[in-house]
């Protein structure tokens, strides 16, 4: 956007293969190239609508997608985001006593036309982490067979890092 914003996005298109593959690629071409037509990238609520009303499902195979879209101001150190059906990222100040949930409750991108979407925004504390993630990284089933939810992997972002890591 400029200088001193920056833009952050994972999209997660439902299903698998090339289909999904391609749809992936569409969307995230539209976000690089920030040709979104109307649309100020630097708000996530509308670049979701814009997302929802170029890519209804019925016109894309059946195909749909979350999205977790933010854009950080390094001056003011404002986070403002919007999530599409996606779960949480998290904020993890640098105490690592919690991770702070960052959702939107917003439809699914595609799936119903003229939705509107809401946006929130937060101040992020010097120092602290953001983890934005797939469902990949935490629905798994660990060596004793026990699946895991989204707990356990906030649970493992709360951990302090390795020896000699960051």
């Amino acid at each position: 956007l400029c200088e001193h914003r920056y833009i952050c996005y994972l999209i997660d298109v439902a299903g698998h293969g090339a289909g999904a593959a391609m749809h992936a690629v569409a969307i995230a071409n539209q976000l690089r190239q920030k040709s979104l037509p109307n649309t100020d990238m630097a708000r996530p609520e509308l670049v979701l609508s814009t997302l929802n009303e170029l890519f209804q499902m019925d016109d894309h195979d059946g195909l749909y997608f979350t999205i977790w879209y933010g854009v950080y101001d390094a001056r003011t150190r404002r986070l403002d985001y919007a999530s599409g059906g996606h779960h949480a990222a998290y904020l993890v100040p640098t105490e690592r006593e919690s991770a702070i949930p960052m959702r939107t409750r917003n439809v699914v991108i595609g799936a119903m036309p003229a939705m509107n979407f809401t946006q929130a925004s937060l101040t992020v504390p010097a120092g602290a982490a953001c983890y934005l993630f797939s469902d990949g990284v935490f629905e798994i089933v660990d060596r004793d067979g026990q699946q895991w939810a989204i707990e356990d992997f906030v649970a493992q972002i709360l951990q302090p890092p390795a020896a000699g890591s960051s």
